[in-house]
């Protein structure tokens, strides 16, 4: 490791500590301030940082931090009452949005690799987005707000499933029986023994790690059994991003999983999630996405308006009123960290040329300011709406 890169990686955190709590500070996600930053610093404008050896090591174990974090938060009471209801609207939700970037991407030319990298990544929405949005207008305990968040937590639990998948089918170039069957033989596996025995052990020991004042080492514990499960799904011939989600389902059953979750989110979040973020912006080519601004905002109305069906549609199937399914809808129009981690695997893959990565990052950030936008347009309008209706029938004005 030279001075110089030393050097980079300081002003790359600078860079993405600065502006994510610029964007913070505008109610908006800290991760857009972070890609933009890397952006900025990157070729595409300073021409500052360069991408290098450490920083892509560091971004890989912000990558590692953000699978546990996102893992770790996930409040599973918040899906058990209806978690077939909103396992079904996840299937019926991606299933329309494959079918349509299917056709759209036979129509522009895609090959069938970049359609289903593609069609994944807009499969993955931001629960993150959507709760700070629906808790600024009040509407994180109304019916449709609590839909809105079980229905991303089963999306945060399908988005990690959904990279494995497709990280094995871009490794292999094909997608078979055996891969799938794999996989799915060690998930219920694993929730079958581990989930008996094994939360028992993990619990009994991070109690005994914390009994003893060793509090301090409950991050390092945690890492570790990621890491392990990690290498070995690795090991199996499944993405090692599996073994860290299994590890983060394990430590979110036990007593402490609000401590780790903690732990992880300081150390994560102050250092290795913002390189994360912001390395991919290093990749950006912010030219190359403004000659295209004539396909980018074509392609960012498209893209809200396919989010927003595909969400409102599986919930009038399930019979919700017309104004509760479109205001889920809007709360699923943003697009997650996820999202950018699979057109990051598409990137490595060179299943999508600099270019068109480049307009997708740039597409999808939009999206994500945009997005708060709209959710809140729709949940106060239908509101108003209601207020109106209410009044008319019962004071006749």
């Amino acid at each position: 490791m030279t001075n110089m890169e030393i050097f980079d990686l300081a002003l790359l955190l600078l860079g993405a500590k600065v502006f994510g709590m610029i964007f913070n500070k505008l109610k908006q996600p800290s991760l857009v301030g972070e890609l933009l930053a890397g952006i900025v610093l990157g070729s595409s404008v300073l021409g500052i940082v360069k991408p290098s050896i450490i920083v892509d090591v560091i971004s890989q174990l912000g990558l590692i931090f953000l699978v546990l974090l996102t893992t770790l938060a996930i409040d599973w009471k918040k899906i058990e009452s209806k978690a077939e209801t909103y396992s079904l609207a996840e299937f019926m939700m991606a299933f329309t949005i494959f079918v349509i970037i299917y056709f759209v991407g036979n129509f522009l030319g895609w090959n069938f690799y970049m359609t289903v990298v593609i069609a994944v990544a807009l499969t993955q929405s931001s629960l993150a987005i959507a709760s700070r949005t629906l808790t600024n207008i009040n509407e994180l305990n109304s019916p449709a707000g609590e839909a809105v968040i079980g229905f991303q937590v089963v999306n945060d639990i399908a988005a990690i499933l959904s990279i494995a998948v497709l990280a094995n089918f871009l490794q292999n170039s094909s997608i078979g029986f055996e891969p799938i069957a794999k996989l799915i033989f060690i998930i219920v596996g694993f929730f079958v023994v581990m989930s008996r025995s094994g939360v028992k052990f993990v619990s009994w020991f991070t109690n005994h790690v914390q009994k003893y004042g060793l509090e301090e080492a409950l991050l390092g514990v945690t890492l570790v059994f990621a890491l392990l499960l990690a290498t070995f799904t690795e090991e199996l011939g499944i993405a090692s991003f599996l073994g860290v989600f299994l590890a983060g389902i394990l430590l979110s059953k036990t007593s402490q999983a609000k401590v780790v979750s903690q732990k992880v989110k300081e150390v994560g979040e102050a250092f290795f999630i913002p390189i994360f973020f912001a390395s991919i912006g290093l990749s950006v080519n912010i030219l190359s996405a403004y000659q295209q601004i004539f396909f980018i905002i074509p392609f960012i109305v498209f893209v809200i308006i396919i989010k927003l069906f595909s969400s409102f549609l599986p919930f009038m199937f399930f019979r919700y009123s017309k104004n509760d399914a479109l205001k889920i809808g809007s709360g699923m129009i943003s697009l997650s960290e996820m999202a950018l981690i699979i057109l990051s695997i598409g990137m490595t893959s060179k299943v999508l040329n600099s270019v068109f990565y480049s307009v997708m990052i740039v597409s999808f950030v939009l999206i994500d300011v945009i997005s708060p936008l709209i959710t809140t347009f729709i949940f106060r309008r239908i509101s108003v709406k209601s207020v109106r209706s209410y009044k008319r029938r019962f004071y006749g004005f």
